[in-house]
């Protein structure tokens, strides 16, 4: 195989020049994660075009982990964070080989450490950046994978200074519709005020009471809404600073 590397032969391949993959280097080195998967999150190359001329130039062959079921007897040879880290998934362990999907297959330093830690020949295969990635959260339940429709791990993972304050006192918006007889909704009514004490100045009518409480219950939850919209904005920016997504696809 080859030992020239990935960027070099993107440019040779012609589809990012040296400008751009100055940009994709740099953005890589900011973020993490392979250049493979950089320059098709910066939408600089296609997954389908990287690997279709990446296996052309590298003479390798391509897998297809989404069509294929894993075994976890073969998924044990790699750890998950070793799978996590360099962006390989073990798909087959044919007598004294292990063969490997990666989306960049000339990292002889990550094929060395396989070689060494499995006692194997290792043989790597070419798969898209984005297809490994849905193969570790589907398998290892890790990556940037596991955080979709998923929310309160991900806020978990991140650490005290992110957690979502949460009060049984703080009114949800279930707390201000209550069901009548009707096929509507109404306004749930708020608790009675306390009964006045002496030389207390009149109550106020029980019309005002309801606005001001019902008013008041609004800006409770308008604040708490606000409180976690900037704790979700926090979170993405963290995400992002760990290299464990792209930024667009974390808001989407």
């Amino acid at each position: 195989m080859s030992r020239k590397r990935l960027g070099e032969m993107l440019v040779d391949a012609g589809l990012v020049n040296e400008q751009q993959l100055r940009v994709a280097l740099k953005e890589q080195q900011r973020w993490g994660g392979s250049l493979g998967r950089t320059v098709v999150e910066m939408k600089l190359v296609g997954e389908h075009d990287l690997v279709r001329v990446l296996a052309e130039q590298l003479k390798v062959a391509v897998i297809d982990l989404d069509a294929i079921e894993i075994p976890q007897s073969v998924l044990a040879w790699v750890t998950a964070d070793m799978a996590d880290l360099h962006a390989i998934v073990p798909y087959a362990q044919p007598m004294k080989f292990l063969d490997v999907a990666m989306a960049d297959p000339t990292n002889v330093t990550v094929l060395d450490e396989l070689r060494t830690r499995t006692k194997l020949n290792i043989r790597p295969a070419l798969a898209g950046p984005k297809m490994i990635e849905r193969a570790i959260g589907k398998y290892y339940g890790r990556g940037f994978s596991r955080f979709y429709g998923d929310i309160p791990l991900a806020l978990d993972s991140v650490g005290p200074a992110l957690e979502v304050e949460k009060s049984s006192h703080e009114p949800l918006l279930d707390d201000l519709l209550v069901e009548d007889g009707d096929p509507g909704v109404k306004l749930k009514k708020p608790a009675p005020p306390p009964a006045p004490i002496a030389k207390s100045p009149p109550p106020v009518p029980r019309g005002n009471v309801e606005t001001a409480g019902l008013e008041r219950r609004i800006a409770d939850l308008e604040a708490r809404v606000a409180k976690q919209e900037a704790t979700i904005a926090k979170l993405v920016a963290a995400l992002v600073d760990h290299g464990l997504g792209d930024r667009a696809d974390l808001v989407r």
